[in-house]
C-alpha cells in the first residue's frame, strides 16, 4: 500500500494513512477510532473520505465501508469501496463532495469504439512506407439534439492519447466516446442510473452483454473527474467478434431510444427485460425467461385486440408460432400440430413440478389439460426451442417496441 493523507469529511479531519487500487479502492487510517465504533446498526454506514496520494491525486467516495479494526498502541480502521471518483491535485480540494453536480457524462464502451468510424488517426500506404497523421485540432465530432428526459443532447467523437520514446518507439491509441449533456444538472446517486441506462441501450444496439469501459463526469465548476464502479464497468472488454443486426447507424439509434424509453425510472421493466443483463444459469431458466416475455408482450397486444376477452396461454403461444414460425424453422424445430401444446405442456410442468423429469418425460396436454401423450425429452431440442424463443423475443421486441428495422442473420450471430 502507498501512503496518502486522508480526510473524513463528516468530521472535517485529516489523518495519515494508506491506500491501494485492486478490485476496489482500499484505505488504512491511522490513529482512527470512532466513538460510536460499537453501537449497533441497522443498516450499513458509509464513511465519506477524499484521499490525497503522494502521487499528485485525489481520491473521493461517499460510499466507504469498514473492513477491519486494528487495536494497537495505534489504532487504525481498513475501509473500502468499489464505486469512486478520481481527479489530479490541481483541483480545489474543497470542490469534491457529496453534493457535486454533474453536467455531462462521458462514456467509452467497445460498441462505442467499433462501430463509430470517426477516429482522429488515419494511416496511407505508400510503395516504401506508410503515414501516419494524428488529427490533433477540429476532430470529428457528431451530435443529435434529444431535450427529453432531461438530456440535451448527445455527443459522439474520438480522442487519443500519444507515448513516444525519441529513437525507439511511439504509441498512439484512439477511442471513441460518447458524451451525454445533462439540461439539468443530476447528483452522485443519480449517476449510477444513467450508466446503467447506457450499458441497456448499447446492449440493444449489439445485444452482446457489453458494458462500458470507462466513464467520466464533468461538473457545473469545471471538474472532469473518472468515476470508478466495478458493478457497471468493465474494465477488461477483451476481444469480441460484432455483428450488426439493427439498421441504423450508432447515433441515430441513440436518439431514437433515449427519446423512446426512459429506461432508468421505470419501475415495472417487463416490456424492455430483454435489455437488461440476465446471466440465467441452465436451459430450463432461459426457456422460462423467454417465455414470460412472450407471454407479457404478445398478451398486452391480444388483449388491446380483443377487450374484455380473456387470453389464455395457448391463443399467445399460437400467436406466435403462427407468426414467427420461421424461427423455429430456422433453429431446426418442425412446427408442427402439437408444438403449441408442447412449448405450454412443458412450461407448466417447469413452473408447477420443477426442472426433474421422471423417466425424461413430460405429459403433453391439450385444452382444458386433456392429456395428449407423454413426449420424451431432448435436451438437444430443449436447446433449440430455447435459441428459437430468444431469437424470435429480441425480433419481436426490435419490431414493437423500437419500431427499426433488423437484419435477422446478424440478430442470429449476436445471440448465440
Amino acid at each position: 500500500m502507498e501512503s496518502c493523507k486522508i480526510k473524513v469529511v463528516d468530521e472535517n479531519k485529516e489523518y495519515f494513512g494508506s491506500y491501494q487500487k485492486k478490485d476496489k479502492l482500499s484505505v488504512v487510517i491511522q490513529d482512527y477510532f470512532e466513538a460510536d465504533l460499537f453501537e449497533e446498526k441497522e443498516t450499513a454506514q458509509y464513511k465519506e473520505l477524499l484521499i490525497t496520494t503522494s502521487d499528485n491525486l485525489y481520491y473521493y467516495s461517499p460510499y466507504f465501508v469498514r473492513e477491519k479494526i486494528n487495536f494497537t498502541a495505534s489504532a487504525s480502521q481498513e475501509l473500502s469501496t468499489s464505486c469512486y471518483f478520481a481527479g489530479k491535485c490541481s483541483i480545489n480540494r474543497a470542490e469534491f463532495g457529496s453534493n457535486i453536480k454533474i453536467t455531462a457524462i462521458t462514456f467509452h464502451h467497445p460498441v462505442i469504439s467499433e462501430c463509430f468510424r470517426g477516429s482522429c488517426l488515419s494511416t496511407l500506404r505508400k510503395d516504401d512506407h506508410i503515414i501516419f497523421t494524428l488529427q490533433t485540432k477540429n476532430i470529428q465530432r457528431q451530435e443529435v439534439e434529444i431535450k427529453d428526459k432531461n438530456i440535451e443532447k448527445i455527443e459522439l467523437g474520438t480522442g487519443y492519447e500519444c507515448q513516444y520514446q525519441v529513437h525507439k518507439s511511439v504509441n498512439i491509441q484512439t477511442e471513441n466516446f460518447v458524451k451525454l449533456v445533462f439540461s439539468h444538472s443530476i447528483s452522485i446517486e443519480e449517476l449510477p442510473s444513467y450508466i446503467f441506462e447506457f450499458n441497456a441501450f448499447c446492449n440493444a444496439y449489439v445485444p452482446l452483454g457489453l458494458k462500458v469501459s470507462g466513464v467520466f463526469v464533468h461538473t457545473d465548476n469545471g471538474l472532469d473527474l473518472e468515476y470508478f464502479n466495478t458493478k457497471l464497468i468493465d474494465y477488461e472488454t477483451g476481444n469480441n467478434k460484432f455483428y450488426y443486426p439493427v439498421n441504423l447507424d450508432i447515433l441515430d439509434f441513440l436518439q431514437l431510444i433515449y427519446k423512446k424509453i426512459d429506461y432508468k425510472s421505470i419501475e415495472n421493466k417487463n416490456e424492455y427485460i430483454l435489455l437488461d443483463f440476465k446471466k440465467l444459469p441452465s436451459l430450463e431458466d432461459e426457456f422460462l425467461f423467454y417465455f414470460r416475455y412472450l407471454n407479457f408482450h404478445i398478451g398486452k397486444i391480444l388483449k388491446a385486440e380483443n377487450p374484455g376477452k380473456d387470453v389464455s396461454l395457448y391463443d399467445i403461444m399460437k400467436n406466435f408460432v403462427d407468426n414467427y414460425g420461421h424461427v423455429f424453422q430456422k433453429k431446426g424445430i418442425v412446427v408442427e400440430e402439437n408444438l403449441v401444446n408442447e412449448i405450454n405442456s412443458l412450461r407448466n410442468y417447469y413452473v408447477h413440478e420443477g426442472y426433474y423429469l421422471p423417466n425424461n418425460k413430460f405429459a403433453v396436454k391439450g385444452k382444458r389439460k386433456q392429456w395428449l401423450y407423454d413426449k420424451e425429452m431432448d435436451y438437444y431440442w430443449l436447446w433449440k426451442l430455447v435459441d428459437a424463443l430468444k431469437l424470435g423475443s429480441f425480433i419481436m421486441f426490435y419490431k414493437d417496441v423500437l419500431n427499426v428495422n433488423i437484419n435477422e442473420e446478424e440478430l442470429s450471430y449476436c445471440l448465440k
